[in-house]
């Protein structure tokens, strides 16, 4: 577990050894107050196995400055009066996350790779055909993900019923502060 300032300062650091069976849950860890914290922080969890592979990793972005919830709820619904403070993540520069495609018979692999000093925000891979338009259904081995500076991840996207890639198919990504390629 790793608490990360705005700017991916560490704020706290707990790596925890823990043992737990398949489908199953375990406490690891309880948060402590963190002194300092800057408005909007992070955090980044990854579970690894026994061999120091990933097998999980989740990223989190909070605010010292909670929601507060209106007193009058429905049943299904309770709405905030006053927001959570994630201003700063409008202050994130914009920047290029590089990708690295292979086209196999019925998937794409792409390596994304985040060489700048700053946060990759919600990175969104897509796969396009030669017009540009998106090829779906397609199925990611994840999505939406957050690249640290010197980060990459592969991603796979598996296409219904295991058929083939159109010649000429190319994936492009987004996010919230990358810019397009």
């Amino acid at each position: 577990m790793d608490v990360l300032k705005f700017n991916l300062s560490s704020a706290y650091h707990n790596p925890s050894a823990v043992t737990a069976g398949p489908a199953s849950s375990t406490a690891v860890v309880m948060l402590p107050t963190i002194a300092n914290l800057s408005t909007t922080y992070f955090i980044n969890l990854k579970l690894t196995d026994s061999s120091n592979e990933v097998v999980s990793r989740n990223f989190y972005w909070y605010s010292t400055t909670a929601d507060a919830v209106k007193n009058a709820c429905k049943w299904y619904y309770c709405g905030a009066s006053k927001s959570a403070n994630m201003t700063s993540l409008a202050t994130l520069p914009m920047i290029t996350v590089t990708h690295t495609d292979s086209v196999g018979a019925n998937a794409v692999n792409t390596t994304l790779t985040n060489s700048s000093s700053s946060l990759a925000f919600l990175v969104r891979a897509r796969v396009l055909d030669n017009a540009g338009t998106e090829l779906l259904p397609v199925w990611w081995t994840d999505n939406y993900i957050t690249l640290l500076p010197g980060e990459s991840r592969t991603l796979t996207a598996s296409y219904f019923n295991n058929a083939a890639p159109p010649s000429g198919a190319t994936v492009h990504l987004d996010g919230f502060n990358i810019n397009p390629n």
